[in-house]
């Protein structure tokens, strides 16, 4: 959320990629007494989707954390391409013919983070609209505003929540339906 909300007369702002702790927090700043149970929150989340063949770059240097990723995106019809780290992320990222739509980076990776990645990534103007997600196990506060702030456009927390991953890249502009 940000300052935005108070000059435009709304009760809450949240950018296009909400994340679940930011909307958690405006609905609980906006209705209080709210109670949602757990069986509510699990009746409204969405069947998992079916995507459109759509390319991804998965940045993670975990091979077991790689593999869980990539069966996930790939049974949605994802194409999923790994990089071990940020370095060769990048060096994908500048060499590939075909374009990826989005990156799915970690955070903590030998060679290059994945915040020097995505400062990287974000220095080139190629990939300036290219939505990239931070994929990591760092969910300390903090966290998700320092993704943003070094040009992440969302934060997943490790271990990964299949149906928010999936909300996730449906919400992204980089799937359109």
């Amino acid at each position: 959320m940000d300052n935005t909300a108070a000059t435009s007369q709304a009760d809450a702002f949240l950018d296009k990629l909400a994340i679940r702790a930011f909307l958690r927090k405006a609905v609980r700043d906006l209705f209080p007494d709210l109670q949602i149970t757990q069986s509510a929150q699990m009746e409204a989340r969405p069947a998992a989707p079916c995507f459109s063949g759509q390319h991804i770059l998965l940045v993670e240097d975990n091979l077991i954390n790689q593999q869980v990723a990539v069966e996930l995106l790939e049974d949605v019809n994802l194409h999923v391409t790994g990089a071990n780290n940020g370095l060769e992320a990048v060096s994908l990222l500048r060499d590939r013919e075909h374009p990826f739509e989005l990156v799915l980076m970690d955070l903590q990776m030998p060679e290059m983070d994945g915040y020097q990645a995505t400062r990287t990534i974000r220095a080139d103007k190629a990939f300036a609209d290219m939505p990239i997600i931070a994929m990591t196990a760092h969910a300390m506060e903090g966290e998700v505003e320092r993704c943003l702030k070094c040009g992440m456009n969302g934060h997943l927390s490790k271990p990964i929540d299949v149906q928010m991953l999936y909300w996730t890249l449906k919400m992204s502009e980089a799937f359109s339906f």
